[in-house]
Formats: structure tokens, sequence, C-alpha cells
């Protein structure tokens, strides 16, 4: 029973260890930083969002993992992290981004969709 917890926690520090926090920025196709994209690490389930200089730090994250970065405006990228400290640059390409057909019509009564709520809740 000793000897199986202390293997657990010699092989639990040793993933610890090789785990590393991936630094990186995330540029448009211009150099330019995009704020707000998020990059997700699809083994750890891990995430992070790049601040207004493009700038982030996924933890959790070690040598062959596959980071995932997107940005509604721009097309989704997948890159595989290769170690080491240094800052990554992931550079995103600008794509259109279009929404399905949007119908607005005069004739809801808002008064009788409200009442129907409130009795919704009151009962």
């Amino acid at each position: 029973m000793r000897t199986g917890l202390i293997v657990l926690i010699v092989i639990f520090l040793h993933i610890q260890a090789n785990a590393q926090n991936a630094e990186g920025k995330i540029l448009d196709e211009a150099g330019m930083p995009i704020e707000g994209a998020y990059i997700a690490n699809l083994r750890s389930g891990t995430h992070a969002h790049a601040n207004e200089s493009g700038f982030f730090i996924l933890m959790n994250t070690i040598t062959g993992d596959t980071i995932k970065v997107s940005h509604v405006s721009y097309q989704s990228r997948t890159v595989v992290y290769t170690g080491g400290t240094e800052i990554n640059e992931i550079h995103l390409i600008k794509s259109d981004f279009h929404l399905s057909e949007v119908v607005v019509s005069s004739n809801a009564n808002h008064l009788n969709i409200i009442s129907a709520i409130d009795i919704l809740l009151s009962a």
C-alpha cells in the first residue's frame, strides 16, 4: 500500500514537472495583435484569452499538445506546442463573418408575451 502511494506521487510529480506554461502572441496577417482570441489546449482542456497586445499564457501545457486558436473575425488555427520558453507567434487569417437570415416583424403582441411569462412563473 505504501509503495503504491509513493509510485503514484512520483508519477504525479513527473507529470507536473513536465507541464509548462505556453506563452505566445496572436497576430493578424499584418503583424497586428488580435485582442480576445481564444486559445485552448485540446489535451488538458485549459484555455486562455489574448490580451490587448495579443499576448497569452496557457497553463498546463506539455510538448506535443495540440493548441486551437480561434476568434470570431478570423479563421481558426490548430498548432502543435513544441515546448521551450520563447514566445511563439501565431498568425490568423481574416475571414468574413456571415449571419443567417434575420426576420423582423411587427405583429408580435408584447403584452400577451409578458402575460404568458407571468402566468408560467406564477404557476
